[in-house]
């Protein structure tokens, strides 16, 4: 259904609620509210409203119900809620441990969708941002807060399936990637990125950890709350691809475990000098955190968010240059910004040394 298809059917939808014998009652009442306060009849008065604006809510809520039920037949919603239940079945220990971490995320989460709501209530309607801000969320209420939920669980079933990719098949891929990779470039590509003076890890490592998560997730949110419904569901139909096909599928195929972690898997110290140049920098303190953490957790079994050794393919770089093609759809500023992004991330996913 086209754009102008879904304005159309909305608008006969309003007219069709406002000629209803409901809506006609519950405004028809109110030139009769004066004369009924002076005549003192108000409280029959009151009582008719209440009963039509019951009436009036009911619908609405009926609708609601319509809306959220067409939702569930949704088959995006039908895969996501189907891995839910394979994992809740297959490993539930990791999988409800893992909804309940993700679900802190919940709270700041809202208030991003509050501050991009405001941002595009302002650009919307400069002169009246709040009334352009109660008509948006209106009209996004189920998309945006169905998004919500089903990022959480869905988090949680792919940080399942991607931490038991070695129980699957064990790591073995790296010295071939890590050969192809040297013919390709002639060295190693680690090598090639360390050209930028030390003070660079702090801002690379705080763009990948950081930066790269908060852009993801808000465009994500921009396109639930400011675009078409299919166009919407092929960005999120994308995003769930890239997680599955390159995340998982892709992942077991090549299990790997990357080049800061190569030397503690495997016999040959080939990435000695990008271990010793990581733990001796100063400015990679996070970066050095992160990998403690990631190593620790995959020797004790241990299931949290972020957790999982993976390195080939790369799902920073996957989902940086779905953002990339998303944006350069809306203008010159923003397809530059997109595509700025998707290199920064290629070049940090490789400078880090967490992917070849």
């Amino acid at each position: 259904m086209t754009d102008r298809q879904q304005a159309r059917r909305k608008k006969l939808g309003d007219g069709q609620r406002r000629n209803s014998p409901v809506f006609k009652d519950f405004v028809g009442n109110f030139p009769n509210l004066a004369s009924a306060i002076h005549d003192g009849h108000m409280n029959s008065k009151f009582t008719e409203m209440s009963v039509a604006f019951g009436s009036l809510t009911a619908m609405r809520g009926r609708t609601l119900f319509l809306q959220v039920a067409r939702l569930f037949r949704d088959p995006l919603v039908v895969l996501v809620f189907g891995l839910a239940v394979l994992c809740a079945l297959v490993l539930p220990q990791h999988f409800f441990g893992l909804l309940s971490f993700y679900s802190n995320l919940l709270p700041p989460a809202v208030l991003l969708i509050l501050l991009i709501l405001l941002a595009q209530a302002i650009m919307r309607s400069p002169a009246s941002p709040l009334t352009a801000f109660v008509a948006i969320a209106r009209h996004t209420q189920i998309r945006i807060w169905m998004t919500l939920p089903l990022v959480v669980i869905f988090l949680a079933c792919f940080t399942t399936l991607k931490v038991n990719i070695p129980a699957v098949v064990p790591f073995f891929a790296d010295p071939a990637i890590a050969a192809v990779d040297a013919w390709l470039h002639g060295t190693d590509a680690w090598r090639l990125t360390r050209f930028l003076p030390a003070e660079a890890s702090l801002v690379i490592d705080f763009f990948y950890s950081q930066i790269w998560f908060i852009v993801a997730f808000a465009t994500l949110l921009f396109a639930a709350l400011g675009h078409s419904t299919p166009e919407f569901r092929r960005f999120a139909w994308a995003t769930v691809l890239i997680y599955i096909l390159l995340g998982f599928v892709a992942a077991t195929m090549m299990s790997s475990v990357g080049p800061v972690f190569y030397d503690r898997f495997y016999p040959q110290a080939r990435f000695h000098d990008l271990v010793t140049l990581i733990e001796a920098d100063p400015y990679a303190i996070g970066q050095k955190i992160y990998m403690h953490y990631l190593y620790d957790t995959y020797r004790s079994q241990t299931v949290a968010i972020g957790t999982g050794i993976s390195a080939m393919p790369s799902i920073h770089v996957g989902v940086a240059v779905l953002t990339a093609w998303f944006l350069t759809s809306r203008s010159m500023a923003w397809t530059i910004s997109g595509w700025a992004f998707a290199a920064i991330t290629l070049f940090a996913s490789v400078y880090t040394g967490w992917h070849y």
